[in-house]
């Protein structure tokens, strides 16, 4: 495979504390104080797939910190967000987190395209600056690949 590029890295950087926690395996245990485990990260691997984008908006103000906090060439796999991928799951985390005794119904927990440009909105940083990898959507086994 000539001319291909390997990317190496691994999903998410961020595992602080509990079990699976990188400090002392990846991460220096103790942290030195201001330590960026996403620079730090970067300083090993040139890629990494972001999970927070499937449970929540990605913010601009966000990726854009991510960009400054990358080295050029470093590239970012996002995960679409779950209301694009599990609008089911979407309705039922948004009752629960509402207090509500049922999930959301299906009309509201649709995607529409104001959350499309969102969703690209918070992630034009990334691409803009030349950094966006995949767009990873992950469906639930549910998923049927149908006409309807």
């Amino acid at each position: 495979m000539s001319g291909t590029n390997l990317r190496i890295g691994t999903s998410g950087w961020n595992y602080p504390s509990g079990r699976g926690t990188w400090n002392g395996v990846f991460y220096p245990d103790p942290r030195p104080r201001g330590f960026d485990e996403l620079a730090f990260y970067a300083e090993h691997f040139d890629t990494v797939e972001v999970n927070s984008t499937f449970y929540g908006e990605p913010r601009d103000a966000t990726t854009r910190a991510w960009v400054r906090r990358t080295p050029p060439g470093f590239e970012f796999s996002l995960k679409l967000y779950r209301k694009f991928t599990h609008p089911k799951m979407y309705a039922e985390a948004v009752g629960a987190s509402a207090g509500l005794p049922e999930p959301l119904p299906a009309q509201l927990a649709a995607p529409t395209p104001v959350d499309v440009d969102r969703f690209r909105r918070g992630i034009d940083p990334i691409a803009s600056s030349g950094r966006l990898g995949a767009l990873l959507a992950q469906f639930p086994p549910s998923f049927k690949d149908t006409d309807g």
